[in-house]
């Protein structure tokens, strides 16, 4: 009989075991040491081979085998039964570990409530912080519409409205309080507030707010958006029909909306930035100009530049306009201080046309001028008696015919020629006749078609109420007061600027310039 105990390094029960088998066949974790024991739980006894066979010996290592597989897998050199049945036990084992803790986790999960699913939105309470929804609003007005021009139209850009706000309102709010808001953030008076022309939107097409009822749709449909701003496009608003009597109180004047917020400003700044950097760049060449030109120096303008082409013989008014053209010519290279470039405001058109006499020419003419003397007297024989004058008709007396010569505006022979004394009066013999028209009045030089005068351009503007767009364009021109105009607008008037209706006002402040100027009004 062999015995054998299992090695105690691999964590199995001490289990001696007595065999008939030799040691060479018991299993590798078998000792041939012999070990005695007094408790009879760690030892057992086989006796006789008679009572265990190999196969017993057998189960009983494959039993001890199955309860402890992981001392096994430390043996390297297996009988190949051995360590299939071995990797079985181990796969048995951990199915049978892992259904455990299974069952040890149901049941502690069922011991303990279910969690609830955390919602998205809080619920409101009574005693939440958080603030109640809103709608954030933005105003947007547009600017005036840009001059046309002859170029492409250019594309709408943020430049093109007026932006203010942002303000918040509650969506609680009623629409009388998004008017008040409207009219703060502007500002003006709520009834100067164009209501019908308010569009709204978020990020769709324009929708029309429609007053309280649309307001009211609007509310409704962002209350289940996210994000809710709105964006308010309106005209700008009404001015008052007119301003209100501010009495001297303490209280604060009425809001008023700045409408210079809405001119709209030039790619490069305005006109008059412009003028002065064109000036700056040709500063020389104008003033070459100026000292060759000075004011008065033709005595016929003595308050302009005046430039005489000697081709032509056209007189030019050398404006600022004319003496810009010229100097950028200049810097150019292009003409100098002798010649005017060849532009539009040097043509035809633009010359000066009334062309008044020298004032020394008409002051030499009066001196050489001498008085022719008068005829001899020659004796005048007696003159017989006239005929007796017809008596007027007896059906008008004498009151209706001096009333009827106030009226006519040329006395009695006016309206009656047979009392001309032309008519009755006869001329004595050898007398020689005068002619009436020498009797009449003077022989004098034809009159000029406009009167001498010295009111400017501006001042013309100014006395006749014309806009500064019409001044401006007017000296562009060469304009100047009772020039001869027509009421119709030719192609180079059009060209230079001006339209029908700006022309007629400017024609018809000419005719009435011309009208003052002869009954006297500028004399003093």
């Amino acid at each position: 009989m062999s015995t054998g105990r299992i090695h105690p390094s691999l964590g199995l029960p001490p289990i001696t075991i007595y065999s008939n088998s030799p040691s060479e066949l018991l299993p590798p974790f078998l000792t041939s040491t012999v070990v005695s024991s007094d408790s009879d739980e760690d030892v057992t006894v086989v006796e006789g081979p008679s009572k265990l066979s190999a196969s017993d010996l057998d189960a009983m290592i494959e039993g001890v085998i199955a309860d402890h597989p992981a001392g096994i897998l430390l043996y390297s050199v297996l009988p190949g039964a051995l360590l299939t049945q071995a990797k079985k036990a181990e796969k048995k084992a951990a199915k049978r570990k892992r259904a455990s803790e299974e069952t040890d986790t149901a049941a502690a999960t069922e011991t303990k409530p279910p969690a609830k699913r955390r919602s998205k939105t809080k619920a409101p309470t009574a005693d939440s912080d958080e603030p109640p929804p809103s709608i954030t609003y933005y105003i947007k007005i547009p600017k005036e519409a840009p001059a046309p021009t002859k170029k492409r139209t250019p594309k709408p850009t943020e430049d093109d409205t007026l932006q203010k706000g942002p303000f918040v309102l509650p969506m609680s709010a009623s629409y009388l309080d998004l008017l008040s808001a409207i009219a703060t953030e502007l500002p003006c008076l709520v009834e100067n507030i164009n209501q019908s022309k308010i569009m709204w939107k978020t990020k769709k097409p324009l929708t029309g707010l429609g007053k309280a009822v649309g307001y009211a749709a609007m509310v409704e449909e962002l209350k289940g958006k996210a994000e809710r701003v709105v964006i308010l496009f309106m005209p700008p608003p009404n001015k008052p029909m007119e301003e209100p009597m501010l009495w001297e109180t303490e209280e604060a004047p009425p809001p008023t909306f700045d409408y210079s917020e809405l001119e709209r400003a030039g790619p490069s700044g305005s006109i008059a930035e412009q003028k002065i950097s064109f000036n700056a760049s040709t500063r020389t060449e104008r003033a070459k100009l100026e000292e060759k030109y000075p004011i008065g120096n033709d005595p016929r303008w003595p308050n302009l530049r005046v430039y005489h082409q000697p081709e032509t013989g056209y007189f030019f008014d050398l404006n600022a306009t004319r003496l810009g053209v010229w100097a950028a010519s200049m810097s150019q290279k292009l003409t100098d201080e002798k010649t005017a470039p060849a532009s539009r405001f040097f043509d035809a058109q633009q010359r000066i046309k009334n062309i008044p006499p020298m004032p020394s020419a008409l002051h030499n003419s009066s001196l050489e001028t001498t008085v022719t003397p008068l005829a001899p007297a020659v004796p005048v024989p007696a003159i017989p008696a006239p005929a007796p004058v017809p008596a007027p008709a007896p059906t008008l007396s004498m009151t209706d015919i001096f009333l009827a010569s106030l009226m006519s505006g040329g006395g009695l022979p006016a309206l009656f020629p047979q009392l001309s004394p032309a008519n009755h009066a006869s001329t004595p013999a050898g007398v020689p006749a005068i002619p009436s028209s020498s009797l009449s009045q003077p022989r004098s030089a034809p009159p000029s078609p406009v009167k001498r005068h010295n009111v400017q351009l501006d001042q013309f503007c100014d006395l006749y109420g014309l806009a500064e767009g019409d001044a401006s364009l007017l000296k562009d021109v060469g304009f100047r007061p009772g020039d001869k105009t027509t009421s119709t607008l030719d192609d180079e008037l059009q060209k230079a600027g001006f339209t029908i209706f700006s022309w007629r006002r400017i024609h018809n402040a000419n005719v009435r310039f011309k009208g003052d100027l002869a009954s006297g009004v500028f004399d003093s």
